[in-house]
């Protein structure tokens, strides 16, 4: 069974790969972002994720896959924790500066503690 979580509740969708869905992500909230702090990346500041953290990507997109979970949906709900948590970043993108690092990890940990509450309404 596929799954997909809007406001506590749980319906079927589809999956699509986290590395795309959290660069999009990340660009889609720097497009949006009214911040005066927040300035969108040329291709010349354009940073490359570390194995490490594309590793720890890719574990989470598995663990996703295997709840069913939609990502679309399930990303911007942990976004709308994520920047309730961090007023101080105004709806900043994260982007992949390595300074973005441990807010990134922090994300990521959110949505891995979200995913499993998911997974056990699920059950």
């Amino acid at each position: 069974m596929i799954l997909g979580v809007v406001a506590g509740g749980i319906y079927a969708v589809s999956p699509a790969p986290i590395d795309r869905v959290m660069q999009n992500l990340y660009r889609d909230h720097q497009a949006t972002s009214t911040s005066s702090k927040a300035k969108p990346q040329s291709s010349s500041q354009a940073f490359q994720l570390t194995a490490e953290e594309k590793a720890r990507n890719q574990e989470l997109n598995a663990a996703i896959a295997q709840a069913g979970v939609d990502r679309t949906t399930f990303f911007a709900a942990v976004d709308r924790t994520f920047y309730a948590q961090h007023p101080e970043l105004a709806g900043r993108s994260l982007t992949t500066h390595p300074s973005d690092a441990n807010l990134r990890q922090e994300w990521k940990e959110l949505a891995k503690s979200q995913l499993q509450q998911v997974s056990k309404r699920a059950k």
